[in-house]
């Protein structure tokens, strides 16, 4: 997740440490809600299982971390 703060940051403005830290707990939170979400749509709707291999990888490692 630094790299793509780290991109962002050349393209927009000069770097400073907290921007960039804000820009990496941004990305942490992004990833946690889609992988949550993930996890809470596959648990409601378990017809949706197979369909995506990996979505059914990233679901079950939520599951085992829980």
């Amino acid at each position: 997740m630094p790299r793509i703060a780290n991109r962002i940051l050349a393209a927009t403005e000069p770097a400073t440490e907290e921007r960039r830290e804000a820009l990496v707990a941004a990305a942490r939170d992004r990833a946690d809600r889609s992988l949550g979400g993930l996890a809470q749509l596959l648990e409601e709707h378990p017809e949706l299982r197979g369909v995506h291999p990996p979505a059914d990888l990233a679901a079950e490692a939520i599951r085992w971390t829980a």
